[in-house]
């Protein structure tokens, strides 16, 4: 698990835990390790006592006894060359106290137990052996179906009503937080990682700039908002899962959804025989300004949300067949059970360009120069200039309103490979980059480029070196189990003047040695069964907070 120093370590971090090490190992088993990250691993364990949360064991059998543990070293760690700043205990704690308050109740992640030692934490939740929903999706035998959708909208926005009851807002509502209790097709989801969350009851609205960029509201940007910014979250969530998520046309698909004058129906990638209730859905979802928009409570017996709990029903069924098109009998239907082809595809696709897409950032890392990056981002954020205004210019429509410009910090992979090739010393790279699996089809794909900041400017330059000279150093990631139990993905960075960067899943992040008003905010509780207990080689994500706002 590597070294743990002095810091936190002693010190106690959470409030009201259900005992030590003793205690846990009195009640719990432990099984084998689901993943391993920088700060701790998460291992299959088994409650002793019965009654446990429902998973799947080894043989595909129903468990009542199986969960998950995740647990996090306190202190400072030095792992792999590589030295991490301790968990912060006030966002554990605070994470831990709105999972506590959630109850698991409602699709949300359920949190068994808590302990804490000296050194180490056990926090044991439900384990969601179905995976993440991009994982899930793609390990289907067949395309999802608009009954599949329905039920997955009505579930999310039973949690997303669940928060706004207790007061919480998520923040950093996407589908890599969204998991599968079973892997079974039907399986009920969990909303999971309140890391970026808060259940702070404010006068007004909240100000603290948290989440991811793909996925983050208006008013979310204008650090001015309330619990309806995951109201918002969750209509981009899903069309991505209706439609894949568009790393081929991202900064289109980013602008469309952040103007206040749009047809939803020509979002990139969005299947032609969409039911209108869908569409309907999503446009309440995604209204612009928050004032205007509902609140998931409200949208629970909107028409599609509904659609699933009858889909099948015998009289349903009936009546579609003596009555094609109607609903029982009388009135014509707007939703129809449909399969929507080619979405397994889409996600594999998506899973796939991850994959090359963290390879692709391994190879830069390692093979070039600090100044070389240095050069090689400063080249990449003027392309981002010229693309972004050729972009609103073809795609954005007339704004009636004043809406803030935001662009994603991306460039298509065949145009980060024209950069590479103007110097005559990446001619190596170029040949290494053409030999990765699928490399012909991702020319078009978004690179994120917010990837690379890590690497020349994490600790003023300072490297370690580990066989060669590679880009990590230190990190102020602070133990955030959303990064170290997370695949690194790319979901889209954000530039708004030169204030903010992301890192990986587009999760606002504080450079480490960054100067100014902004803190990380670290110590997420996560999730589980993540990556297949892969540790990637890129930095994981940690959010954004800005210092004593709420």
């Amino acid at each position: 698990m590597g070294i743990c120093f002095s810091g936190h370590s002693g010190s106690k971090l959470i409030e009201d835990t259900d005992g030590g090490a003793d205690e846990y190992h009195a009640r719990f088993s432990e099984d084998r390790v689901l993943g391993e990250g920088e700060f701790g691993v998460v291992t299959l364990v088994h409650d002793m006592r019965g009654g446990g949360e429902r998973a799947l064991n080894s043989i595909g059998a129903t468990n009542e006894s199986s969960m998950a543990c995740k647990t996090l070293r306190k202190g400072v760690v030095f792992k792999d060359n590589t030295l991490y700043a301790p968990v912060k205990g006030e966002v554990l704690q605070r994470e831990v106290n709105i999972l506590r308050k959630l109850n698991g109740e409602n699709y949300c992640l359920k949190m068994v137990a808590v302990y804490e030692t000296s050194r180490l934490i056990y926090l044991v939740t439900e384990f969601c052996a179905g995976g993440e929903t991009f994982q899930y999706i793609s390990r289907q035998e067949e395309d999802l179906r608009t009954d599949d959708v329905s039920r997955i909208a009505f579930q999310l926005l039973s949690a997303v009503n669940h928060c706004e009851k207790h007061h919480v807002i998520h923040r950093d509502i996407k589908p890599e937080n969204i998991m599968m209790v079973t892997p079974a097709p039907g399986s009920d989801l969990r909303l999971i990682d309140f890391g970026s969350g808060t259940d702070q009851v404010v006068e007004d609205v909240h100000t603290t700039f948290a989440g991811s960029a793909f996925y983050i509201s208006p008013e979310l940007f204008q650090r001015t908002y309330n619990e309806k910014t995951d109201v918002w979250s969750a209509g981009v969530c899903l069309y991505v899962i209706v439609a894949g998520y568009p790393a081929n046309m991202l900064q289109r698909a980013f602008n469309m959804l952040q103007t206040n004058d749009r047809d939803l129906k020509k979002l990139p990638n969005m299947p032609d025989d969409m039911p209108d209730s869908y569409y309907d859905l999503l446009n309440e979802l995604l209204v612009y300004r928050y004032k205007k928009r509902k609140y998931a409570g409200e949208l629970l017996n909107q028409d599609f949300v509904q659609f699933h709990k009858n889909a099948f029903s015998v009289e349903n069924i009936l009546a579609e067949a003596a009555n094609p098109g109607l609903v029982d009998g009388s009135k014509k239907s707007r939703t129809q059970s449909i399969a929507i082809r080619g979405s397994v595809g889409r996600h594999s696709l998506f899973l796939d360009y991850q994959k090359f897409e963290r390879s692709l950032t391994t190879l830069l890392a390692t093979l070039m120069t600090k100044k070389e990056l240095e050069e090689f981002v400063a080249t990449a954020q003027e392309t981002l200039k010229t693309e972004k205004n050729e972009e609103e210019e073809s795609v954005v429509p007339p704004v009636t309103e004043h809406v803030e410009k935001k662009s994603l910090e991306i460039i298509k992979v065949s145009k980060m490979k024209e950069i590479l090739r103007g110097k005559e010393n990446n001619k190596q790279i170029l040949e290494m980059i053409d030999k990765l699996p699928g490399v012909k089809m991702y020319d078009s794909f978004a690179y994120d480029t917010a990837l690379l900041h890590y690497f020349v400017s994490a600790d003023k330059g300072r490297r370690t070196q580990s066989g060669s000279n590679t880009a990590r150093s230190m990190r102020l990631s602070g133990g955030s189990l959303r990064g170290s139990f997370r695949s690194a993905s790319m979901r889209g960075s954000f530039r708004s003047k030169g204030r903010f960067s992301l890192k990986r899943s587009g999760s606002f992040s504080g450079r480490a040695g960054a100067k100014g008003p902004f803190a990380t905010d670290n110590g997420s509780a996560g999730s589980n069964s993540r990556n297949g207990g892969k540790r990637s080689n890129v930095p994981a994500p940690v959010a954004l907070r800005r210092a004593g706002s709420r």
